[in-house]
Protein backbone atom coordinates (compact mmCIF):
# COMPACT_ATOMS: atom_id res chain seq x y z
CA UNK A 1 0.00 0.00 0.00
CA UNK A 2 1.20 3.69 -0.43
CA UNK A 3 1.92 5.99 2.00
CA UNK A 4 -0.58 8.29 3.63
CA UNK A 5 -0.16 11.90 2.23
CA UNK A 6 0.95 14.64 4.88
CA UNK A 7 -1.17 16.90 5.83
CA UNK A 8 0.74 19.51 3.72
CA UNK A 9 0.97 17.07 0.36
CA UNK A 10 -2.83 17.60 0.69
CA UNK A 11 -2.93 21.18 1.35
CA UNK A 12 -0.61 21.34 -1.78
CA UNK A 13 -2.95 19.06 -4.12
CA UNK A 14 -6.17 21.35 -2.71
CA UNK A 15 -4.32 24.41 -3.58
CA UNK A 16 -3.56 22.76 -7.43
CA UNK A 17 -7.08 22.09 -7.77
CA UNK A 18 -8.33 25.37 -6.91
CA UNK A 19 -5.51 26.55 -9.44
CA UNK A 20 -6.61 24.49 -12.48
CA UNK A 21 -10.29 25.54 -11.66
CA UNK A 22 -9.50 29.13 -11.52
CA UNK A 23 -7.58 28.78 -14.78
CA UNK A 24 -10.42 26.57 -16.53
CA UNK A 25 -12.84 29.37 -15.33
CA UNK A 26 -10.53 31.81 -16.74
CA UNK A 27 -10.14 29.92 -19.82
CA UNK A 28 -14.22 30.04 -20.54
CA UNK A 29 -14.51 33.00 -19.80
CA UNK A 30 -12.01 34.44 -22.46
CA UNK A 31 -13.84 32.77 -24.77
CA UNK A 32 -17.31 33.73 -23.94
CA UNK A 33 -15.81 37.72 -24.16
CA UNK A 34 -13.52 37.07 -27.31
CA UNK A 35 -16.18 34.53 -29.23
CA UNK A 36 -15.06 32.00 -31.41
CA UNK A 37 -12.53 31.96 -33.94
CA UNK A 38 -13.40 31.69 -37.95
CA UNK A 39 -11.83 27.86 -37.77
CA UNK A 40 -14.50 27.41 -35.01
CA UNK A 41 -17.22 28.92 -36.83
CA UNK A 42 -16.54 26.92 -39.67
CA UNK A 43 -16.34 23.83 -38.02
CA UNK A 44 -19.29 24.26 -36.01
CA UNK A 45 -21.40 24.80 -39.61
CA UNK A 46 -19.76 21.66 -41.02
CA UNK A 47 -20.73 19.70 -37.94
CA UNK A 48 -24.53 21.01 -38.28
CA UNK A 49 -24.65 20.33 -41.79
CA UNK A 50 -23.15 16.76 -41.41
CA UNK A 51 -25.96 16.30 -38.43
CA UNK A 52 -28.84 17.61 -40.72
CA UNK A 53 -27.05 15.64 -44.01
CA UNK A 54 -29.45 17.41 -46.17
CA UNK A 55 -28.16 18.77 -49.79
CA UNK A 56 -29.93 22.25 -48.45
CA UNK A 57 -27.94 21.84 -45.50
CA UNK A 58 -24.66 21.77 -47.18
CA UNK A 59 -25.72 24.05 -49.83
CA UNK A 60 -26.04 26.57 -46.84
CA UNK A 61 -22.04 25.38 -45.51
CA UNK A 62 -20.52 25.95 -48.81
CA UNK A 63 -22.16 29.23 -49.47
CA UNK A 64 -20.58 30.39 -46.45
CA UNK A 65 -17.41 28.90 -46.36
CA UNK A 66 -16.24 28.62 -49.88
CA UNK A 67 -13.31 28.18 -49.34
CA UNK A 68 -13.72 25.88 -45.98
CA UNK A 69 -12.11 22.80 -45.25
CA UNK A 70 -14.80 20.48 -45.70
CA UNK A 71 -16.34 21.88 -49.58
CA UNK A 72 -15.59 18.47 -51.23
CA UNK A 73 -17.05 16.57 -48.76
CA UNK A 74 -19.92 18.57 -48.96
CA UNK A 75 -20.48 18.46 -53.08
CA UNK A 76 -19.50 14.55 -52.45
CA UNK A 77 -22.08 14.23 -50.15
CA UNK A 78 -24.77 16.54 -51.62
CA UNK A 79 -24.14 14.06 -54.99
CA UNK A 80 -24.85 11.24 -52.95
CA UNK A 81 -27.66 12.04 -51.63
CA UNK A 82 -29.28 13.03 -54.48
CA UNK A 83 -29.00 9.84 -56.38
CA UNK A 84 -30.04 8.18 -53.45
CA UNK A 85 -33.40 10.63 -53.29
CA UNK A 86 -33.72 9.67 -57.19
CA UNK A 87 -33.25 5.81 -56.52
CA UNK A 88 -36.04 5.95 -53.63
CA UNK A 89 -38.43 8.23 -55.85
CA UNK A 90 -37.77 5.44 -58.54
CA UNK A 91 -38.74 2.57 -55.65
CA UNK A 92 -41.39 4.31 -55.12
CA UNK A 93 -43.06 4.57 -58.66
CA UNK A 94 -42.68 0.85 -59.11
CA UNK A 95 -44.53 0.37 -55.30
CA UNK A 96 -47.19 3.23 -56.50
CA UNK A 97 -48.97 2.81 -53.28
CA UNK A 98 -49.93 5.79 -50.69
CA UNK A 99 -47.53 4.93 -48.34
CA UNK A 100 -44.85 4.71 -50.82
CA UNK A 101 -45.51 7.76 -52.03
CA UNK A 102 -46.02 8.95 -48.04
CA UNK A 103 -42.99 7.37 -47.29
CA UNK A 104 -40.70 9.26 -49.61
CA UNK A 105 -41.80 12.44 -49.34
CA UNK A 106 -41.64 12.50 -45.79
CA UNK A 107 -37.67 11.25 -45.72
CA UNK A 108 -36.66 13.75 -48.75
CA UNK A 109 -38.54 16.37 -48.41
CA UNK A 110 -36.03 18.79 -50.07
CA UNK A 111 -36.21 16.27 -53.53
CA UNK A 112 -36.19 17.36 -56.61
CA UNK A 113 -39.11 14.38 -56.76
CA UNK A 114 -41.23 15.76 -54.14
CA UNK A 115 -43.95 17.64 -56.18
CA UNK A 116 -44.51 14.70 -58.21
CA UNK A 117 -44.41 11.96 -55.92
CA UNK A 118 -47.06 13.86 -53.41
CA UNK A 119 -49.39 14.53 -56.06
CA UNK A 120 -49.35 11.07 -57.08
CA UNK A 121 -50.09 10.25 -53.27
CA UNK A 122 -53.30 12.78 -53.48
CA UNK A 123 -54.47 10.59 -56.50
CA UNK A 124 -54.20 7.06 -54.51
CA UNK A 125 -55.44 8.73 -51.12
CA UNK A 126 -58.33 10.38 -52.54
CA UNK A 127 -61.05 7.04 -52.74
CA UNK A 128 -59.50 6.46 -49.12
CA UNK A 129 -60.45 10.18 -48.04
CA UNK A 130 -64.00 10.26 -49.61
CA UNK A 131 -64.70 7.00 -48.08
CA UNK A 132 -63.49 8.63 -44.58
CA UNK A 133 -65.14 11.57 -45.05
CA UNK A 134 -68.52 10.06 -46.12
CA UNK A 135 -68.77 8.06 -42.89
CA UNK A 136 -68.27 10.74 -40.81
CA UNK A 137 -70.58 12.86 -42.66
CA UNK A 138 -73.32 9.88 -41.95
CA UNK A 139 -72.42 9.86 -38.44
CA UNK A 140 -72.67 13.64 -37.78
CA UNK A 141 -75.99 13.93 -39.89
CA UNK A 142 -77.09 11.56 -37.74
CA UNK A 143 -76.19 13.01 -34.14
CA UNK A 144 -77.60 16.15 -34.82
CA UNK A 145 -75.39 17.98 -31.92
CA UNK A 146 -73.40 20.99 -32.74
CA UNK A 147 -70.29 20.09 -31.83
CA UNK A 148 -70.47 16.60 -33.77
CA UNK A 149 -71.11 19.02 -37.05
CA UNK A 150 -68.21 21.22 -35.37
CA UNK A 151 -65.83 18.43 -35.51
CA UNK A 152 -66.97 17.15 -38.62
CA UNK A 153 -65.78 20.57 -40.50
CA UNK A 154 -62.63 21.03 -38.68
CA UNK A 155 -61.77 17.83 -39.77
CA UNK A 156 -63.16 18.06 -43.39
CA UNK A 157 -63.33 21.90 -44.17
CA UNK A 158 -63.31 21.16 -47.76
CA UNK A 159 -64.76 17.90 -48.35
CA UNK A 160 -67.73 16.96 -49.96
CA UNK A 161 -70.10 17.10 -47.24
CA UNK A 162 -68.47 20.94 -46.17
CA UNK A 163 -71.17 23.28 -47.40
CA UNK A 164 -74.02 21.53 -46.43
CA UNK A 165 -72.61 20.75 -43.05
CA UNK A 166 -71.98 24.74 -42.95
CA UNK A 167 -75.80 24.90 -43.69
CA UNK A 168 -77.08 22.52 -41.18
CA UNK A 169 -74.65 24.14 -38.73
CA UNK A 170 -75.88 27.74 -39.12
CA UNK A 171 -79.61 26.19 -38.49
CA UNK A 172 -78.87 24.57 -35.61
CA UNK A 173 -77.49 27.48 -34.19
CA UNK A 174 -80.44 29.53 -33.95
CA UNK A 175 -82.36 26.60 -32.65
CA UNK A 176 -82.80 26.26 -28.50
CA UNK A 177 -79.64 23.52 -28.73
CA UNK A 178 -78.26 26.68 -30.27
CA UNK A 179 -78.80 28.66 -27.36
CA UNK A 180 -78.03 26.24 -24.85
CA UNK A 181 -74.56 25.65 -26.07
CA UNK A 182 -73.57 29.30 -26.38
CA UNK A 183 -74.57 29.45 -22.69
CA UNK A 184 -72.72 26.82 -21.62
CA UNK A 185 -69.74 27.72 -23.37
CA UNK A 186 -69.72 30.98 -21.57
CA UNK A 187 -69.56 29.34 -18.18
CA UNK A 188 -71.70 32.11 -16.52
CA UNK A 189 -74.40 31.20 -14.19
CA UNK A 190 -76.19 34.05 -15.46
CA UNK A 191 -76.21 33.33 -19.29
CA UNK A 192 -77.34 29.44 -18.39
CA UNK A 193 -80.33 31.26 -15.96
CA UNK A 194 -81.02 33.79 -19.12
CA UNK A 195 -81.33 30.63 -21.31
CA UNK A 196 -83.63 28.64 -18.90
CA UNK A 197 -86.03 31.33 -18.89
CA UNK A 198 -85.89 31.92 -22.44
CA UNK A 199 -86.35 27.85 -23.30
CA UNK A 200 -88.18 26.76 -20.20
CA UNK A 201 -89.68 23.71 -22.39
CA UNK A 202 -86.53 22.60 -23.88
CA UNK A 203 -84.95 19.35 -23.72
CA UNK A 204 -82.08 20.72 -22.57
CA UNK A 205 -82.99 22.88 -19.80
CA UNK A 206 -82.47 19.85 -17.47
CA UNK A 207 -78.47 19.66 -18.59
CA UNK A 208 -78.92 23.60 -17.98
CA UNK A 209 -79.38 23.13 -14.71
CA UNK A 210 -77.19 20.79 -13.58
CA UNK A 211 -74.65 23.52 -14.65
Amino acid sequence: MGAARSPTMKSSLKRRGAFLAAVSALALLTACETGPTPEEIALMDWQSAARMDTPPAYSTYMRMHPDGQYIGMAQQRMDELKVIEADSYAAAKRIDTEDAYAGFIAKFPWGSHYAEADARRAVLAAPRLAAEENKAWQEASKSGRIEIYEAFLDAWPKGAHAAEARVKLDAMWRTDQGAFVRAIRTGSPAEIRAFINAWPKSEYVADARRE
